[in-house]
């Protein structure tokens, strides 16, 4: 995987949201203020996930680094277009707070 930053503009407009990704429930609240005030105190630990163009993996990151105006940065996917899916499944499932129910409904949408 290669690791670029973003544009030096820290109110860069950020990378759109792969659809995919965009099935998965966002941060809000003080969720994602811990989240900024994380980044904006430690930087960003691990790198934002891209394929041709969006977001595939860190869309909260993302987020939080614009809250905290920091630059943040990328890395893309080196799989395939038929990888992906079980790529985004696998890095966010176990990551939210859903009922097994609601997982297996996204898991079914998203494959």
């Amino acid at each position: 995987m290669t690791t670029t930053p973003a544009s030096t503009d820290k109110q860069a407009k950020l990378l759109p949201f792969h659809p995919l990704a965009d099935m998965f429930p966002l941060m809000q609240g003080q969720e994602l203020e811990e989240l900024a005030a994380d980044i904006e105190r430690r930087g960003l630990r691990f790198a934002i996930t891209t394929f041709v163009g969006q977001i595939v993996d860190g869309r909260n990151r993302a987020l939080a680094c614009q809250m905290a105006g920091v630059e943040p940065r990328y890395t893309s996917f080196e799989g395939t277009y038929e990888d992906l899916p079980r790529f985004i499944v696998s890095v966010n499932i176990h990551r939210r707070h859903l009922k097994p129910d609601q997982r297996r409904d996204l898991i079914k949408k998203i494959l």
